[in-house]
């Protein structure tokens, strides 16, 4: 009885934060910054693919390292790929114009340069981060939301019956 109330609370918990998390997002309102409202900063710029975490790009400044995201909103249209294939150089020297975007204080790169030309454009992230708006939130956690939830009712349903 004891593993089924501990199950319930913790799917319940579960499905709960899962939600909130979703609603708080999808109720957020992105707005893409015009050009001359981006953030720039040059530095040295670093390809960071973790194993169990999402790639992101390092951009080491004078004394400040800022983590850039490289997603789009929701997680969606990831573009690091990209760049490797334009010739990116992990550990040299870029300008990035960036802008700290959404409810989770993401940095989104709106744009990456250096001697040689642009790596990534200004109009191309702009198109690729209002493809991931137009498609909006995946739905997959609201999937696991309810799963969780029905899980939470059978645990329960078994407490009752004994």
């Amino acid at each position: 009885m004891f593993v089924r109330v501990l199950v319930f609370i913790l799917s319940i918990y579960m499905a709960g934060s899962i939600y909130l998390n979703w609603s708080r997002e999808s109720s957020y309102r992105y707005v893409i910054p015009k050009y001359g409202e981006l953030q720039v900063s040059t530095g040295t710029l670093e390809l960071h693919r973790p194993w169990k975490v999402a790639p992101y790009l390092l951009l080491r400044t004078n004394g400040r390292d800022l983590l850039l995201d490289c997603s789009g909103p929701y997680e969606r249209n990831y573009w690091c790929d990209d760049i490797e294939r334009a010739g990116f150089d992990s550990g040299g020297r870029y300008t990035v114009r960036w802008h700290p975007w959404g409810k989770n204080g993401k940095n989104f790169v709106f744009e990456i340069l250096n001697d040689g030309g642009v790596l990534v454009g200004y109009e191309k992230q702009c198109a690729l981060y209002l493809n991931s708006l137009e498609k909006g939130l995946p739905d997959g956690q609201l999937v696991v939301a309810a799963t969780a939830l029905v899980l939470a009712v059978f645990s329960i349903v078994g407490i009752r019956k004994k």
